[in-house]
Protein backbone atom coordinates (compact mmCIF):
# COMPACT_ATOMS: atom_id res chain seq x y z
CA UNK A 1 0.00 0.00 0.00
CA UNK A 2 1.49 3.43 -1.27
CA UNK A 3 1.82 6.72 0.72
CA UNK A 4 -0.42 8.00 -1.87
CA UNK A 5 -2.99 5.25 -2.41
CA UNK A 6 -3.87 6.39 1.41
CA UNK A 7 -3.87 9.84 1.59
CA UNK A 8 -6.28 9.84 -1.25
CA UNK A 9 -8.54 8.18 1.05
CA UNK A 10 -9.08 11.09 2.89
CA UNK A 11 -10.92 12.75 -0.40
CA UNK A 12 -14.01 14.21 0.61
CA UNK A 13 -14.36 16.14 3.93
CA UNK A 14 -18.34 17.13 5.20
CA UNK A 15 -19.34 19.49 7.73
CA UNK A 16 -18.43 17.76 10.78
CA UNK A 17 -15.37 20.29 11.33
CA UNK A 18 -14.02 21.35 14.46
CA UNK A 19 -11.61 23.87 15.74
CA UNK A 20 -12.12 22.76 19.31
CA UNK A 21 -9.07 21.38 21.63
CA UNK A 22 -10.79 17.35 20.76
CA UNK A 23 -13.23 17.01 17.95
CA UNK A 24 -15.20 13.67 16.89
CA UNK A 25 -16.65 13.11 14.08
CA UNK A 26 -19.05 10.35 13.95
CA UNK A 27 -18.03 7.05 11.42
CA UNK A 28 -20.50 4.22 10.81
CA UNK A 29 -18.73 0.86 11.32
CA UNK A 30 -17.95 -0.65 14.63
CA UNK A 31 -14.53 -2.01 15.56
CA UNK A 32 -14.17 -5.41 15.84
CA UNK A 33 -13.71 -6.81 19.31
CA UNK A 34 -10.63 -6.44 21.11
CA UNK A 35 -8.75 -4.16 18.57
CA UNK A 36 -7.62 -0.91 18.70
CA UNK A 37 -8.62 1.94 16.69
CA UNK A 38 -6.48 4.65 15.64
CA UNK A 39 -5.48 7.12 13.30
CA UNK A 40 -2.86 7.28 11.25
CA UNK A 41 -1.94 10.47 9.45
CA UNK A 42 0.28 10.58 6.49
CA UNK A 43 2.60 13.46 5.97
CA UNK A 44 5.25 15.14 4.10
CA UNK A 45 8.20 13.19 6.14
CA UNK A 46 9.16 9.64 6.45
CA UNK A 47 9.45 6.75 4.33
CA UNK A 48 6.63 4.75 4.85
CA UNK A 49 2.88 4.90 4.15
CA UNK A 50 2.38 6.49 7.84
CA UNK A 51 4.13 8.88 9.51
CA UNK A 52 2.38 9.68 12.90
CA UNK A 53 -0.02 8.39 14.51
CA UNK A 54 -2.28 10.79 17.04
CA UNK A 55 -6.18 9.64 17.89
CA UNK A 56 -8.30 7.17 19.38
CA UNK A 57 -11.70 5.59 18.74
CA UNK A 58 -14.78 4.47 20.51
CA UNK A 59 -16.18 1.25 19.29
CA UNK A 60 -19.76 2.03 18.59
CA UNK A 61 -20.24 3.82 16.83
CA UNK A 62 -16.91 4.46 15.58
CA UNK A 63 -15.98 8.05 16.69
CA UNK A 64 -12.69 9.00 16.49
CA UNK A 65 -10.79 11.73 18.83
CA UNK A 66 -7.97 14.05 18.03
CA UNK A 67 -6.44 16.79 19.91
CA UNK A 68 -6.41 19.60 17.70
CA UNK A 69 -4.56 21.49 16.65
CA UNK A 70 -2.97 18.67 14.95
CA UNK A 71 0.83 17.91 15.68
CA UNK A 72 2.96 19.46 12.58
CA UNK A 73 4.70 16.35 12.14
CA UNK A 74 1.10 15.00 11.40
CA UNK A 75 0.59 17.93 8.62
CA UNK A 76 1.87 18.57 4.87
CA UNK A 77 3.33 21.63 5.04
CA UNK A 78 1.75 22.37 8.31
CA UNK A 79 -1.24 22.93 5.77
CA UNK A 80 -3.45 19.88 6.33
CA UNK A 81 -3.60 16.49 7.41
CA UNK A 82 -5.07 13.08 5.72
CA UNK A 83 -5.49 11.03 8.59
CA UNK A 84 -7.21 7.36 7.63
CA UNK A 85 -9.07 5.56 10.86
CA UNK A 86 -7.41 1.96 11.08
CA UNK A 87 -8.53 -0.86 13.41
CA UNK A 88 -5.14 -2.80 14.99
CA UNK A 89 -4.65 -6.19 15.62
CA UNK A 90 -6.01 -7.35 19.14
CA UNK A 91 -2.49 -6.61 21.47
CA UNK A 92 -0.55 -4.54 18.85
CA UNK A 93 -0.18 -1.16 20.72
CA UNK A 94 1.92 1.88 19.37
CA UNK A 95 2.44 5.11 21.02
CA UNK A 96 0.79 8.61 19.54
CA UNK A 97 4.03 10.33 17.92
CA UNK A 98 6.09 9.38 14.91
CA UNK A 99 5.72 6.25 13.79
CA UNK A 100 9.09 4.51 14.03
CA UNK A 101 8.44 1.05 12.29
CA UNK A 102 5.84 1.46 9.26
CA UNK A 103 6.25 -1.88 8.65
CA UNK A 104 4.74 -3.45 11.73
CA UNK A 105 2.31 -0.91 11.86
CA UNK A 106 1.42 -1.47 7.90
CA UNK A 107 0.41 -5.62 9.51
CA UNK A 108 -0.90 -4.70 11.76
CA UNK A 109 -4.00 -3.19 10.64
CA UNK A 110 -6.88 -5.49 10.71
CA UNK A 111 -9.66 -2.80 8.71
CA UNK A 112 -9.07 0.71 7.32
CA UNK A 113 -11.61 3.41 6.45
CA UNK A 114 -9.66 3.23 2.82
CA UNK A 115 -12.10 5.22 0.64
CA UNK A 116 -12.62 7.79 3.70
CA UNK A 117 -10.88 9.89 5.49
CA UNK A 118 -9.90 12.60 8.27
CA UNK A 119 -8.81 15.98 6.77
CA UNK A 120 -7.44 18.51 9.22
CA UNK A 121 -7.43 22.00 7.75
CA UNK A 122 -5.26 24.85 8.94
CA UNK A 123 -4.97 28.49 7.81
CA UNK A 124 -2.00 28.40 5.84
CA UNK A 125 -2.52 28.68 2.13
CA UNK A 126 0.03 28.37 -0.33
CA UNK A 127 -0.06 28.20 -4.67
CA UNK A 128 1.48 24.62 -4.14
CA UNK A 129 -1.68 22.87 -1.43
CA UNK A 130 -4.10 20.30 -3.51
CA UNK A 131 -6.79 22.49 -5.45
CA UNK A 132 -9.05 19.72 -3.41
CA UNK A 133 -8.19 21.01 -0.19
CA UNK A 134 -10.51 24.44 -0.71
CA UNK A 135 -13.68 22.36 -0.44
CA UNK A 136 -12.53 21.91 3.13
CA UNK A 137 -13.78 24.11 6.00
CA UNK A 138 -10.95 24.78 8.53
CA UNK A 139 -10.51 22.10 11.60
CA UNK A 140 -11.38 18.57 11.33
CA UNK A 141 -13.48 17.31 8.93
CA UNK A 142 -14.39 13.87 7.06
CA UNK A 143 -13.81 13.17 3.55
CA UNK A 144 -14.35 10.78 0.40
CA UNK A 145 -11.95 9.53 -2.18
CA UNK A 146 -13.21 10.93 -5.65
CA UNK A 147 -11.24 8.54 -8.20
CA UNK A 148 -10.01 9.74 -11.31
CA UNK A 149 -9.75 7.99 -15.22
CA UNK A 150 -6.94 9.95 -15.44
CA UNK A 151 -4.16 11.65 -13.58
CA UNK A 152 -4.61 11.78 -9.83
CA UNK A 153 -7.89 11.36 -7.61
CA UNK A 154 -8.89 13.96 -5.43
CA UNK A 155 -11.37 14.58 -2.14
CA UNK A 156 -14.75 16.06 -1.66
CA UNK A 157 -16.48 16.57 1.81
CA UNK A 158 -18.45 13.43 2.97
CA UNK A 159 -20.92 13.57 5.87
CA UNK A 160 -18.98 11.80 8.57
CA UNK A 161 -21.63 8.82 9.13
CA UNK A 162 -20.58 7.82 5.54
CA UNK A 163 -17.20 6.57 6.77
CA UNK A 164 -16.31 2.81 7.16
CA UNK A 165 -13.60 0.60 7.89
CA UNK A 166 -13.41 -2.52 5.41
CA UNK A 167 -10.77 -5.12 5.42
CA UNK A 168 -7.59 -4.51 4.53
CA UNK A 169 -7.78 -7.61 2.20
CA UNK A 170 -9.96 -5.67 0.21
CA UNK A 171 -9.14 -1.74 0.38
CA UNK A 172 -8.25 0.46 -2.12
CA UNK A 173 -7.25 3.89 -1.55
CA UNK A 174 -6.68 6.82 -3.16
CA UNK A 175 -4.09 7.81 -5.34
CA UNK A 176 -3.64 11.89 -5.05
CA UNK A 177 -0.25 12.59 -5.98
Amino acid sequence: MTKNMIALAVLGVAACSSSSDEAGPDAATPVTDNASARIAWIADHGAGDYTFLDGTAEVSPFTPHVTLPLANDATVSQAYGIGIPIELAAGFSAPDGLVTDDEALDEAIQRMAADYALVYRTSVTSPDLPSWLVAFPEGLSCGVCVHADQGFDSYAPVACDKVMLVDRAGAHGCNDH
